[in-house]
């Protein structure tokens, strides 16, 4: 037989994950996630930077708690099972663990401040076509041209392309302006 127990700090975590979630996936939450076709909400973003869980894993001097994996299982279950406004969250957070481990200290100082803190989203810019968000097989390129980028190659989409700040690609982390927003 397998224990499927996550273990009492787990479930404590999922508890109180169940709780705030009960408080904030209000009908008018789910309405405007809904009818945005958008994983994301600044209002949902903003609650999770107050209580410390838009990276509740990450090391408490990064700005996290210092969860362990079975903490953050029980977390992502709730978060789940009441359709929570995640992938925004989580993009970002994907890309800034990426500039954590490897990025240049630059890099570091100037993203993962604001992206622990709630200010900015970073959406993944590598979807092509017959090539899917397969990095390695991506044809298309962003070229420096002054203080533009010029993009030459296809691209199928970018998942809340329309409101992130920065897209990541296999260049790394590139801003976004107003105009070069899809």
């Amino acid at each position: 037989m397998i224990d499927f127990d996550l273990g009492a700090e787990s479930e404590a975590f999922r508890a109180e994950a169940r709780e705030f979630l009960a408080s904030v996936m209000t009908p008018e939450l789910e309405e405007r996630v809904y009818r945005s076709g958008v994983s994301h909400d600044d209002d949902y973003r903003a609650q999770l930077r107050d209580r410390g869980w838009l990276a509740p894993s990450w090391p408490v001097e990064w700005g996290g708690q210092g969860r362990d994996p079975l903490e953050m299982v029980a977390f992502a279950e709730e978060t789940q099972r009441v359709h929570a406004p995640t992938y925004g969250i989580g993009t970002t957070m994907m890309v800034s663990k990426v500039i954590q481990k490897v990025g240049t200290e630059e890099l570091k100082r100037e993203i993962l401040p604001r992206a622990l803190g709630g200010e900015i989203m970073i959406v993944l810019g590598f979807s092509e076509p017959e090539s899917g968000s397969d990095v390695a097989s991506a044809k298309c390129r962003a070229v420096r041209d002054g203080d533009e980028w010029l993009i030459n190659g296809q691209k199928m989409f970018t998942t809340n392309g329309h409101i992130g700040d920065y897209v990541f690609s296999s260049r790394g982390p590139t801003p976004m302006r107003p105009s070069t927003r899809v």
